[in-house]
Parts: structure tokens; sequence; C-alpha cells
């Protein structure tokens, strides 16, 4: 992954890029209260053994640094 500086945090950049749109509830202007959730299936196939699927969260938060608030990175193994 490539790390960018952005908005007081670093992006972590691994083509391609798929930006999904979510919504986020919570309570309204209590920090950290925020959340989300995106189901999603992975078929039961033996060719995606060896895929890694990387993610991080991006939100436009009026209150953080530049207007976005970042999350740390993940990297999901698939066995």
């Amino acid at each position: 992954p490539i790390a960018q500086p952005l908005a007081g945090g670093t992006l972590w950049l691994q083509p391609p890029l798929a930006p999904i749109a979510i919504p986020v509830g919570g309570a309204t202007g209590a920090p950290g209260a925020g959340m989300a959730s995106e189901p999603f299936v992975v078929p039961n196939s033996t060719a995606l053994a060896g895929i890694i699927v990387t993610g991080q969260i991006v939100v436009v938060d009026a209150q953080a640094t530049d207007g976005l608030a970042l999350s740390n990175a993940i990297e999901v193994f698939v066995h």
C-alpha cells in the first residue's frame, strides 16, 4: 500500500480503488458516536484463496482536521 498524508492522518492506497458510499448513523454532534455497517457475502470458492482485500473508512466530519476523519486501514487474507 501507498501511504498518503491526508487531513492529519494517513490514507492507505492499494489499487484498484473502489469507493463505496455507506450511510452513517449515531448521535449527531457526539464525537465517536457514529457507526456504519455494510454486509457482504463471500462465496464459498477455492478460487478466492490467497486473495488479499484492504479497506479504510474516510468520513466527512466538519469537526475533524480538514473536514475528514480517517479510520485505521485493514487487510483481510482469504484462506
